[in-house]
């Protein structure tokens, strides 16, 4: 099984992710730093966008777009790592 990109998962590839590795996928997301992961899970999980995660944190919308893109960056690296290992 290959589990690698060329890119950054974008938000329907990280969303089939979820739910085709959640197990291992959650172990990855709770393993990010706190920054990253809680927007990932105000995103994915609760469903907020990204203006309403730049309410709850009391960040900037583009502060919120930064983090979600190095989180799933982060991801991506984390899984190519997992990938590489089997």
């Amino acid at each position: 099984m290959n589990r690698s990109w060329g890119t950054v998962p974008n938000e329907s590839e990280l969303k089939r992710m979820i739910e085709q590795y959640s197990d291992s996928l959650l172990v990855m997301i709770m393993s990010l730093p706190s920054k990253y992961r809680e927007v990932i899970l105000l995103y994915y999980y609760q469903e907020l966008k990204i203006r309403e995660i730049a309410v709850v944190l009391q960040l900037k919308e583009s502060t919120v777009s930064v983090r979600l893109k190095r989180a799933r960056e982060k991801l991506r690296i984390q899984w190519e790592g997992v990938d590489e290992d089997e």
